[in-house]
């Protein structure tokens, strides 16, 4: 992307985004970071839960990124951020801290979890945390949910989903090859003859999803029940 000048990118932040402050952050692990936001306009929103909000990470560039959590009385929001790589959003979180400005879009619709009823087979991998998180919250505890996440370390991902306090987790570490999806497959689908009519969600990496998704297919898994949202995938910059 060619570099917008700086007069040119100020002007237009102040048109199209809104300021918010970094009231917390830290790293759960090397690589997962719990964030905090409080600002005046985030008091009252409307958040769905599955909803997301796009940071400028610098030169008006957006990453899409869900909130755990939003207080519309406080006018805060926490959010999981998984560092991956050296791209724009990854550079862009490691150098936050308390205090900090950051420029925000408003909330867009990408996986409406209030929409979907218990008992939910979830699937993701570390870009999903926060989304799980949320589905969590509001899960009505009638039937347990299951959730399924690939991970490049399950020693670094454990803690932090125990944590976040995240039940019933089935953790598969990623393969170069990605070998380890048919792990992930047969877990979901030995899941989901246990259950009456599960919901399946697959989030994460657009790649596993289309995997798992065509695998689902063929075991005639109820199309209907089915919900996917990608986050990232590889080569592409930015999903929303």
């Amino acid at each position: 992307m060619i570099p917008i000048p700086k007069f040119m990118s100020t002007a237009i932040e102040r048109v199209i985004f809104r300021q918010v402050t970094v009231s917390k952050v830290r790293f759960l692990s090397e690589r997962l970071q719990c964030l905090e936001i409080t600002g005046e306009s985030l008091k009252g929103a409307a958040w769905l839960p599955g909803q997301v909000v796009r940071f400028n990470v610098g030169n008006l560039t957006t990453r899409s990124y869900t909130p755990m959590r939003w207080d519309p009385i406080r006018g805060s929001a926490e959010f999981i951020l998984f560092l991956h790589d050296r791209g724009p959003g990854s550079l862009w979180a490691a150098g936050l801290d308390e205090g900090d400005i950051c420029n925000i879009r408003q909330l867009r619709n990408a996986l409406d979890l209030t929409l979907i009823e218990d008992p939910v087979i979830f699937f993701g991998d570390e870009t999903s945390f926060a989304t799980a998180k949320a589905l969590h919250d509001i899960a009505s505890g009638n039937e347990p949910n299951t959730y399924i996440f690939e991970v490049s370390s399950i020693k670094e991902s454990e803690p932090v989903l125990q944590f976040l306090g995240i039940p019933s987790i089935n953790l598969i570490e990623k393969k170069a090859d990605h070998g380890h999806l048919y792990d992930a497959f047969i877990t979901i689908d030995l899941t989901a003859r246990t259950m009456r009519n599960p919901c399946c969600v697959l989030t994460g990496q657009a790649l596993s999803i289309q995997k798992i998704r065509q695998e689902l297919r063929v075991q005639r898994f109820p199309i209907q029940l089915l919900k996917t949202k990608a986050h990232w995938s590889n080569g592409k910059a930015g999903m929303d």
